[in-house]
């Protein structure tokens, strides 16, 4: 990773610089899969299925919690209900910094 075309590696942060950009405007040929810029409507997508599972399993969660769901060792458990509702939390604020970039 982060090698030239010769296979020599740059020694400085200057040098390493260059060497991005000029993959970066070559097309990224150069350039390692790890380093090539991202594509944000990708990422977003990728943080919306992110927080739609955290609410799905904070929402099993709740539910086995509370009792609703039997045949676990979390049921009847109440501190399952609220990691739970942390999770369900969590995923609505991955939502909020998500569309919050997005309008950026």
């Amino acid at each position: 990773m982060g090698t030239r075309r010769d296979g020599s590696r740059p020694r400085s942060v200057k040098a390493w610089r260059k060497l991005t950009a000029a993959g970066v405007e070559a097309g990224a040929d150069c350039l390692p899969n790890l380093i090539r810029p991202y594509n944000p409507a990708v990422m977003s997508a990728v943080r919306y299925v992110i927080a739609a599972l955290l609410a799905v399993v904070g929402l099993i969660f709740i539910g086995q919690g509370l009792g609703y769901i039997g045949g676990s060792g979390m049921s009847g458990q109440p501190v399952w209900a609220l990691v739970g509702a942390v999770l369900i939390a969590g995923a609505a604020g991955l939502v909020w910094t998500t569309r919050r970039a997005a309008m950026r």
